[in-house]
């Protein structure tokens, strides 16, 4: 999609298409699609790295959010985390942390003060 015509990275069957071949296509499709639910999680169960390339508003929404984790786990990384990119407010859901640390431990270093601070938890 970076050399595509502009008129193609607009047509949201192909996006869909392109993102759910290398969901880093995210990169370079119209900035709507980047903002449209389905295309974001398309492209997130391909690769996990393209919610570096989706909209605010998607890093706030937890399934975007878990679908990435559990994508990232598939594979050790022990240098990354998805769970970087998460909104805030999703920085205190345990079951998204405990999925981040199934990743790797760095995923606890993104959870929320509250939750690092939570004896039962930690």
């Amino acid at each position: 999609l970076a050399m595509a015509n502009r008129r193609f990275r607009e047509d949201r069957d192909l996006v869909l298409e392109a993102v759910r071949r290398n969901g880093l296509a995210l990169e370079f499709v119209a900035s709507r699609y980047k903002a449209d639910r389905e295309v974001v999680l398309a492209a997130v169960a391909s690769q996990e790295w393209a919610l570096e390339h989706a909209s605010q508003g998607m890093l706030a929404d937890r399934e975007v959010i878990l679908t990435a984790l559990k994508k990232q786990s598939e594979f050790v990384d022990f240098d990354e985390n998805v769970f970087g990119f998460a909104s805030e407010n999703l920085r205190g859901d345990r079951e998204l942390v405990l999925w981040a640390v199934h990743t790797s431990v760095l995923g606890l270093g993104y959870a929320s003060a509250d939750l690092k601070r939570d004896k039962d938890f930690v």
